[in-house]
C-alpha cells in the first residue's frame, strides 16, 4: 500500500457507494426480520408440541415436564390421524396444482395470441378474480374447524 504524500488527497469513494451500502443494510435488516416474524410462530408450535396441556398456556421457551402426549395423541388417537390428514392435503394441493397449470397455461395462451371483443374488460375481470381468490384462502380454515380446532372430521375422503 502506497502512503499518501502531503500534497495529495484521499481519492473520493463513487458516488452513491455509501448510500448503496446503507441501503444494503436496511434491506438486510428487514429481511432478517422478516424471516424471523415468520419462523418464530412454527417454532414455537414444536416447542408447544412438547408441553402438556396446561404447560401449553405458559409462555415458556423451554417445555417442563417435556413430554410427547400430543404427538402420542396426533398420531394415535386424533380421528382422522395426522397421516391421513396429511394425505388428503397432498392429494388436494396436487389436484390444484395441475388444474391451476393446465387452465391457466390455456388462458394465458388465448389472452396472449387471440384478439376478440371486450379483451381488457376479460383482463380485468380475470385479474379481479384472483386477487379475491387470495383472500378466499382464510374462509376454509373457519369452515373446516371444529370446536377445539379439530378437523371435524370434515377434510376426510
Amino acid at each position: 500500500m502506497a502512503a499518501l504524500r502531503p500534497n495529495e488527497a484521499a481519492a473520493p469513494a463513487p458516488a452513491g457507494e455509501r448510500g448503496r451500502k446503507l441501503r444494503r443494510a436496511i434491506v438486510y435488516v428487514l429481511l432478517v426480520g422478516y424471516a424471523l416474524l415468520m419462523l418464530v410462530p412454527f417454532a414455537w408450535q414444536i416447542i408447544t408440541s412438547f408441553k402438556t396441556e396446561p404447560d401449553a398456556a405458559r409462555l415458556t421457551i423451554i417445555p417442563d415436564p417435556f413430554t410427547l402426549a400430543g404427538w402420542e395423541r396426533g398420531f394415535g388417537s386424533l380421528h382422522p390421524g395426522i397421516p391421513q390428514l396429511f394425505f388428503n392435503s397432498m392429494v388436494i394441493a396436487i389436484a390444484v396444482t395441475v388444474t391451476n397449470l393446465v387452465l391457466g397455461s390455456m388462458a394465458g395462451y388465448a389472452f396472449a395470441r387471440l384478439r376478440f371483443p371486450l379483451l381488457r374488460p376479460a383482463h380485468f375481470f380475470v385479474a379481479t378474480l384472483l386477487f379475491i381468490g387470495g383472500f378466499q384462502l382464510f374462509d376454509q380454515a373457519l369452515i373446516a374447524g371444529g370446536k377445539g380446532g379439530e378437523p371435524n372430521n370434515s377434510l376426510t375422503t
